[in-house]
Order: structure tokens, then C-alpha cells, then sequence
């Protein structure tokens, strides 16, 4: 059974081996895979942001359009329906 491990604890664990003691018992090259993961992390969530963005707009415009078309078409019938009762349109 595996652990997932948060993104930001393997950048965690990289700094803790930049400012340990022993820095020149660790490779830099798995210092930088913590960061890599990192940065790997935030561009996945940036785009997952941004879909999630434009799809928020997408719909909210589309809402708004079909409240603003229900809208007109119920005071159109409300006034058909004030000509019908009193003969006049107010």
C-alpha cells in the first residue's frame, strides 16, 4: 500500500537537504526533482484553474442570456394579458 505524499512536502524535503549540515553528502540532482514536482503541481492546477474559469463564464453568460430572453417574453405576456383585462395597454 502506497502513501500519497502532498507535492509541497517533497519541495519541503528538498529545502530541509539546501540548508542541511550534510549538504555535500546529498546529490543536487534529487534536490531538484522536490522543486520539479513542484512546479509540475502548479502548472496542472494553473490549467485545471483556468478550465474551470472559462467554464464559470461560459455558463454564467449563458444564465444571464436566458434570464434576459424569460424575462422579456414574461412582460410581453403580462402585457397581452393587461390588454385582454382592460382593454388597453399600461
Amino acid at each position: 500500500m502506497s502513501i500519497a505524499i502532498p507535492r509541497f512536502v517533497c519541495l519541503s524535503v528538498s529545502f530541509l537537504l539546501l540548508t542541511s549540515s550534510a549538504m555535500a553528502q546529498h546529490d543536487p540532482a534529487g534536490i531538484t526533482g522536490g522543486v520539479a514536482q513542484a512546479l509540475i503541481a502548479t502548472a496542472i492546477g494553473i490549467v485545471i484553474a483556468l478550465v474551470a474559469l472559462f467554464a464559470f463564464n461560459f455558463f454564467s453568460r449563458r444564465i444571464d442570456t436566458l434570464m434576459d430572453e424569460l424575462e422579456s417574453f414574461a412582460n410581453g405576456w403580462l402585457a397581452d394579458l393587461r390588454i385582454e383585462r382592460d382593454g388597453t395597454a399600461s
